[in-house]
């Protein structure tokens, strides 16, 4: 593996397991503090709007630095951010240290994105951005447990400090393995890069992305009950079948990127989101029929809900990288958003869901969230289409 690409996948396992890790040390967190365990899921919630709030504006602000001096800053901001919720011994100043290290993430997966994308060969762009995205579907799978279990072991501050070393160490290679890449079109002024923003196509698939996400995080975020609902899984049970959704989610960021190097992104899109569809519709129907192999048909729904959901991530990135080329960071940092915002979306949507005592229902709602998100990427796509054309018979 290109040791660039490398550095730039373990600084996105960083911010990935920082941005679960609070779910896995919350009842240390308010035990140690004397807290309430709704004040402490406040700082998953602050986390995610900061990112979602911060990432488009910075990446407008920063359109003129170099991508290796915006990496470096970043992470070493990150990086701070996370010593300090090491160092917090009042949850205010815990509070604080989270917004502190999500403005630090915010500019990074863009950025890194791109970078990954221009460090690629020829044809290999989708490959690259699926390295670098498994950062963060590694980080799920390994990450998380792993910082859970150091902080359940000695102390949830551990878990900070473990992530504020490697961001560190991230932010001092950076410094000497990511090349200072020239001035590109990329690296245009904060008002060049606006155009994009007043473009309906734009507006429609940041859109669709957050139906895509909020359908996904419906599921995830509730996944504990309609398990139950299908059967009786204890907490080993439930551990394996989130052990199956990791695994197949590094399949999935693999898959993704090898079939849009193959087939193309737009290609890639479709039938990804075809899949996960049935695969989100197939948890309603085995929760509604008492099926004899209820636990094998969660797993194999489980599976592929797992490799859809992430096989998505490389040719959606790559997508928005080629429709606007003058400003790609912009795009990738409102995916950042609006993915951001779909996580919240989807946590309220499920919610009201079950306490309307239709959790049966949950994967049909989550589906046609992914429907909706399809049909409005096919419309978008066409239209692309059709701008492009008309703009080469003016030339």
């Amino acid at each position: 593996m290109n040791t660039r690409l490398l550095l730039l996948t373990i600084g996105a396992f960083a911010i990935g397991t920082d941005s679960y890790i609070v779910a896995g040390i919350l009842l240390d967190i308010a035990n140690d503090m004397s807290i309430s365990i709704s004040a402490v899921g406040q700082l998953v919630t602050v986390f995610a709007l900061t990112i979602a709030i911060t990432a488009p504006m910075l990446t407008t602000l920063t359109a003129k630095m170099s991508p290796a001096k915006i990496l470096f800053w970043t992470m070493l901001l990150f990086s701070v951010g996370n010593l300090i919720s090491f160092l917090s011994n009042s949850f205010a100043m815990l509070f604080i240290s989270r917004i502190i290290a999500a403005v630090g993430a915010a500019l990074y997966f863009p950025i890194a994105t791109t970078m990954a994308a221009q460090l690629a060969a020829p044809g290999k762009q989708g490959k690259a951005i699926s390295i670098v995205s498994s950062g963060l579907t590694i980080a799920i799978t390994l990450g998380v447990p792993i910082g859970t279990w150091l902080g359940n072991m000695f102390n949830w501050r551990v878990a900070f400090l473990i992530i504020a070393i490697v961001g560190f160490i991230v932010c001092i290679l950076t410094t000497f393995m990511i090349p200072k890449i020239k001035q590109t079109k990329d690296n245009v002024s904060a008002k060049d890069q606006i155009p994009p923003l007043k473009k309906v196509n734009v507006f429609f698939l940041m859109t669709a992305i957050l139906f895509i996400t909020t359908g996904s995080f419906a599921v995830y975020t509730y996944i504990d009950p309609i398990l139950q609902a299908i059967g009786d899984f204890n907490v080993i049970g439930l551990s394996s079948m989130l052990a199956l959704f990791g695994a197949s989610s590094i399949i999935g960021v693999w898959l993704g990127g090898y079939l849009n190097d193959k087939i193309g992104s737009l290609p890639t899109i479709y039938l990804t989101i075809a899949i996960k569809i049935m695969s989100l519709f197939a948890f309603s129907f085995i929760m509604m029929y008492d099926f004899s192999s209820n636990v094998v048909l969660a797993a194999l729904a489980t599976i592929s809900w797992g490799i859809t959901a992430w096989m998505l991530n490389p040719p959606l990135l790559n997508y928005l990288i080629t429709i606007s080329p003058k400003s790609p960071s912009l795009l990738l940092a409102l995916n950042s958003t609006f993915s951001y915002l779909g996580t919240s979306a989807g946590s309220a949507l499920g919610g009201f869901v079950i306490d309307n005592d239709a959790i049966k229902i949950l994967g049909l709602v989550c589906g046609l969230c992914q429907l909706i998100a399809l049909l409005i990427i096919l419309v978008t796509a066409k239209v692309q289409k059709r701008q492009a054309l008309a703009q080469q018979l003016e030339v």
